[in-house]
């Protein structure tokens, strides 16, 4: 069964109604061609639900815009989906980043830019400059499920050297009809004949109107604390309005308590709306959870921030005894589900399920 616009229909019922599944959900791929975005492929998808969004092929099969019911979920930085030539194998994230609802950093780095024997590596890697390979994208009934998807291949390499870094991320994209789940499936694949380092965060970004001091962050985590160190600190899970003053602030989820199905979870909630938004992912996967907030004016995000490695960058992490490594001919899974969530009932099960 199908639920679209207060009904359940099954396929045979909705085939009867439209002339084609398109009238009211659908992928399309599209091409921009305006200032520094031109040449840059784009996927929209349409779930039929409110839900709207675009990937970018162009740009690590990120998500850039997304919607609901006409309400803007994402945060953009106002640099527009700049095309790859002019970001990958740059320092420049700050230069070429869109923000989005979905930015990916790594897959050789998250966090500052820096250097090691393996060689330079740029603020949250390189990965958001690659440009997709073999991609494919499509809509199709799976028994009485209609699925839309969008899949592609992406490769982090350097030029020739034997033994250098060399990986493949295969992410799949997808959505039902008549959802509001956005699921993502990366599956990454050391190409290379030495090991390593595979370091994944999932930059969820949110803005206004989502982002308001009637919302508010929450997690099944038992205590915040800040980036640096230091105590638990609730009151981060607040959002106040924009100011001049404010400074950026990260935070750590720790103590995470997994579901039942060994999945963690965090949200982000806004009773005025009526709209949240939902992570879930498996904690084996990616075992940190984070979050980063700028709460200045102009550049007004909270960012949800899933990723398999508990922080600093690559140095850092190896410093520390918990740089993540894929041997040569590995590959590793990662899953991660982002679900809209709309009106108070919805809200309300979300955050008794996640202060359970």
């Amino acid at each position: 069964m199908v639920k679209l616009y207060g009904q359940e229909l099954t396929r045979a019922e909705l085939l009867r109604r439209v002339g084609d599944v398109d009238q009211v959900a659908g992928v399309r791929r599209v091409r921009l061609e305006d200032g520094p975005e031109d040449g840059v492929t784009a996927v929209e998808v349409r779930t039929g639900a409110g839900l709207n969004y675009t990937v970018v092929p162009s740009r690590t099969m990120d998500v850039s815009t997304a919607e609901c019911d006409g309400i803007p979920l994402a945060w953009r930085t106002g640099a527009g989906e700049v095309h790859p030539a002019y970001v990958y194998r740059t320092s420049g994230w700050n230069h070429g980043w869109f923000g989005g609802l979905l930015a990916t950093c790594g897959l050789d780095n998250a966090g500052s830019p820096g250097q090691d024997e393996l060689g330079s590596f740029a603020q949250h890697g390189h990965a958001n400059g690659l440009a997709a390979r073999q991609l494919s994208y499509g809509a199709r009934w799976e028994g009485e499920t209609y699925k839309l998807w969008v899949e592609g291949e992406l490769r982090q390499k350097e030029a020739w050297m034997p033994g250098t870094f060399d990986v493949v991320l295969r992410r799949r994209i997808e959505s039902e009809l008549g959802g509001r789940t956005i699921r993502i499936v990366d599956r990454v694949e050391n190409m290379s004949i030495a090991p390593s380092p595979l370091i994944l965060l999932y930059h969820v970004n949110f803005g206004y109107p989502l982002v308001g001091p009637e919302a508010e962050i929450v997690s099944r985590a038992r205590r915040l604390v800040p980036f640096r160190g230091g105590e638990h600190d609730p009151a981060a899970l607040r959002i106040s309005d924009p100011t001049d003053t404010f400074t950026s602030q990260g935070h750590t989820h720790e103590d995470m308590a997994p579901d039942a199905d060994g999945n963690y979870e965090g949200a982000i909630l806004n009773d005025r709306l009526g709209v949240g938004v939902a992570l879930r992912f498996p904690a084996a996967e990616m075992p940190s959870f984070r979050q980063w907030k700028a709460l200045v004016q102009r550049r007004y995000v909270v960012a949800l921030e899933p990723a398999n490695h508990a922080g600093g960058n690559r140095v850092q992490a190896r410093e520390r005894g918990h740089l993540p490594m894929l041997d040569p001919g590995e590959t590793r899974t990662f899953h991660l589900d982002i679900t809209v969530l709309r009106g108070a009932k919805e809200l309300a099960a979300t955050r008794e399920r996640l202060r359970a």
